[in-house]
């Protein structure tokens, strides 16, 4: 459920800019932004329902760095997500509740079933508990990195956040007061 949940979250990221990057982007100039959000959503939407899982985590993995780099968009939120992406990939996500195992069970003699629903590996009890730890002691490097950069942000020991915050409206509802 986890994979799914994750999906979803990923999907509603990835759906408003890919429908709007049609008219942000230039078609013939930057055609290849475009085609980048078409691929973002696609591959979110594909781990959503659980179709060639290991294929679209890797895409994640890859690509999700780099898509907010091409767009202008970086953010913490996609640090943690690929946190998360490595986790599910490390754990066989897919196994469960997916187009995957349906694949399988439908077509069990079938290549192309084998092979969009591969496994690049047999994940063990012994290697979840490892890969468990190793995903803790990434998502706590990533949050003390980000209490680090805040706690070096000039804006944070001024105390001039909130006064920043509440100024901007897409923040703060009542900005013109402030």
């Amino acid at each position: 459920t986890i994979r799914i949940l994750f999906g979803l979250t990923l999907c509603c990221r990835y759906l408003p800019i890919a429908l709007s990057s049609f008219g942000y982007f230039d078609i013939s100039a930057d055609f290849a932004k475009i085609l980048f959000c078409q691929l973002m959503l696609l591959m979110s939407f594909s781990l959503m329902v659980g179709f060639a899982t290991t294929f679209s985590l890797i895409g994640l993995l890859v690509c999700a760095r780099q898509f907010d780099i091409y767009v202008g968009a970086q953010t913490l939120g996609t640090t943690v997500a690929i946190t998360l992406v490595l986790g599910l990939f490390l754990c066989g996500a897919g196994r469960r509740l997916s187009a995957d195992e349906w694949l399988l069970r439908r077509f069990p003699d079938a290549i192309w079933a084998r092979i969009i629903s591969m496994k690049l590996y047999q994940v063990t009890q012994k290697t979840l508990r490892y890969f468990y730890l190793l995903i803790f002691w990434l998502f706590a490097a990533t949050s003390f990195g980000a209490l680090q950069y805040h706690f070096l942000d000039h804006l944070w020991y001024e105390g001039m956040t909130m006064r920043i915050g509440f100024q901007n409206a897409f923040l703060c509802d009542w900005w013109p007061m402030f």
